[in-house]
């Protein structure tokens, strides 16, 4: 049995009379140990966690400061632009990193809170066992002692009430030195509950760091909203001189259009009136050239035949064979008498030869 009942068996090896019944011991010493010694490595993980942290210091910024930009040129004010989005950019990754460092402390704060949890669970169950007969809790305390205290002073986390606490506990537990005590111990007084929470130590601890962040970016983000504010500024001056650039760039191209029409009507005039002149002058050249030709000379009329008077006693019609005279053609024009001379003049012989009249007949007609 003393597999089962460990060393703490022997002070029960004779029988013992307790209100007439045998007692044995809940708990054994190893366990007590083993739970001190989990309890140091948890204090262990606690100081890495703790040691882990960055601490944040408040910042001193030295914004720059900028004119007004009403009388600034163009260059200036697209300068003055470029500067500002560079300030913007830099201070809202600035705000991007104390985002991450705010999350980055919440995220160690929870760490802190879950090891706290389980040693407030160990010194708890060592609470309970110090319940136990002295016989059964009786450890060997120096190794433990050292260590603990050690680890306690290590962790700058933890609050003095809960090192007294820690240590107190320990001491409430027998020492397999010291001397034996028969029966179950007295209850004494042990820590509160109250005495191991130190949930309000670990928001102190990170509220300095949270609130040197939150300063921080309250005045990061009143330098941003200044500069936003000075960008929209910057650009309705940037729009106003541009439209008057505009503006100022339309008058004069519609000067420089107004003159290039007016020096193309120009020329077109001139253009016009060269024109006018260069026509005139061959029209007097062509009207000197027609003068010197020869105008065809016009057809001249056809002589009316002789009336015959209308006293006098018609003629007496001789009886010739030859056939009754014809009537003389008329003139031709000097271009057509050189080609019908020769078809005349034959014709005109034979009737000069054919028509002669008769001397005698004339005579007798007078008398």
């Amino acid at each position: 049995m003393s597999h089962v009942t460990g060393s703490t068996y022997g002070a029960f090896n004779d029988i013992e009379s307790v209100n007439g019944h045998i007692k044995m011991c809940e708990v054994f010493p190893s366990a007590i140990e083993g739970k001190f010694e989990e309890l140091i490595r948890h204090l262990d993980q606690l100081t890495e966690i703790v040691n882990s942290i960055t601490p944040y210091e408040k910042k001193k910024y030295n914004f720059q400061d900028f004119n007004k930009p009403e009388h600034y040129s163009q260059d200036q004010l697209d300068k003055l632009a470029g500067e500002i989005d560079i300030q913007t950019k830099t201070y809202h990754k600035e705000i991007t990193t104390m985002h991450h460092k705010h999350d980055y402390y919440l995220e160690k704060k929870k760490k802190i809170l879950e090891e706290l949890d389980k040693i407030c669970e160990i010194l708890n169950q060592l609470k309970q066992y110090k319940n136990y007969d002295s016989k059964c809790t009786a450890i060997n305390k120096s190794a433990i002692t050292y260590e603990l205290n050690k680890k306690l002073n290590e962790c700058g986390i933890l609050t003095l009430t809960f090192r007294y606490a820690v240590i107190h506990l320990l001491n409430e537990f027998p020492s397999k030195n010291g001397k034996h005590i028969k029966g179950f111990a007295a209850k004494s007084a042990v820590p509160s509950s109250q005495d191991f929470n130190i949930d309000q130590a670990v928001d102190d601890y990170f509220d300095e760091f949270l609130t040197n962040l939150k300063t921080d970016e309250e005045q990061v983000n009143t330098e941003l909203t200044k500069l936003e504010q000075l960008k929209t500024e910057v650009e309705k001056v940037s729009k106003q001189k541009q439209a008057e650039a505009e503006k100022q760039k339309a008058e004069e191209e519609l000067k420089k259009q107004q003159a290039e029409e007016k020096a193309k009507a120009e020329q077109q005039k001139a253009d016009q009136e060269k024109n006018n002149d260069s026509t005139n002058s061959n029209k007097d050249q062509s009207e000197k050239k027609q003068q010197p030709k020869k105008e065809s000379q016009p057809v001249k009329d056809k002589e009316p035949a002789p009336e015959k008077p209308k006293d006098s006693p018609a003629p007496p019609k001789e009886k010739e064979p030859s056939a009754e005279p014809q009537p003389e053609p008329p003139e031709q024009t000097e271009k057509q008498q050189p080609l019908e001379k020769s078809k005349t003049e034959p014709s005109k012989q034979s009737d000069h030869q054919t028509k002669e009249p008769d001397p005698a007949a004339s005579s007798d007609s007078t008398t």
